[in-house]
């Protein structure tokens, strides 16, 4: 119930989240030089024309709303803890996508410490959940129902199981996720050279196009 909760307040609020999910969780996330690093040695981002750029965000929009999809768009009675099999399918992908990249990258002698690791992970996630609670809130000019943020927060707690977190408890409330974003974000939120470029790479593949078509100064 709680899962099916966080899904409708996302499809609820659907331009508003949508918004903080680009703004606040993808974009804020480049605030982090260490994911970053990651991002630059795939050539994700900044090696990328804004067409391909939009193609990689929409893989992750994708998945993201594949997971906020009805239990029952595969039929009646098939969810799994609240979530579909094709929300399943597509999280997994996620997820053996993470597990080839930092097999590769930890062949290369540069590499230092564990690419995609469960500290970057987790921090994703609650960038996913926290951050959109925030942006939220942000625009409506009110708090939200605490309700209805502890479902949002166990939806993602769900997701995170799925994509491999192996520490749920950090995820497990509001309160522990604020509590878990604000000390992390502590040790890895350093802005550099590179979250310069990769914020400047997504908005400028995202200005003029759909759904909002707004110019690059609206998005900054």
């Amino acid at each position: 119930d709680a899962v099916e909760k966080g899904k409708l307040l996302f499809l609820s609020l659907l331009p508003i989240s949508s918004l903080a999910l680009l703004h606040l969780s993808l974009i804020g996330g480049f605030s982090a030089p260490q994911i970053n690093k990651t991002l630059n040695s795939t050539g994700y981002l900044t090696n990328s024309t804004p067409k391909s750029v939009r193609l990689r965000l929409f893989e992750t929009f994708k998945m993201i709303s594949d997971a906020m999809t009805a239990s029952d768009f595969d039929g009646p009675n098939t969810s799994i803890g609240g979530l579909s099999p094709t929300a399943i399918n597509s999280i997994t992908k996620v997820r053996l996508l993470h597990a080839f990249v930092r097999q590769n990258l930890l062949k290369k002698p540069q590499t230092v410490g564990i690419p995609i690791n469960q500290t970057e992970l987790i921090v994703t996630s609650l960038s996913f959940s926290q951050n959109v609670l925030l942006g939220i809130e942000s625009l409506l000019g009110s708090p939200l129902p605490p309700q209805n943020k502890s479902s949002y927060v166990h939806l993602w707690k769900t997701i995170s199981h799925y994509i491999g977190i192996t520490s749920p408890s950090l995820i497990s409330s509001p309160i522990c996720s604020t509590v878990s974003l604000e000390t992390i974000l502590i040790t890895l939120v350093r802005p550099d050279r590179t979250s310069e470029i990769a914020a400047a790479t997504v908005l400028e593949a995202v200005s003029e196009s759909p759904p909002f078509k707004w110019p690059r100064g609206i998005h900054a």
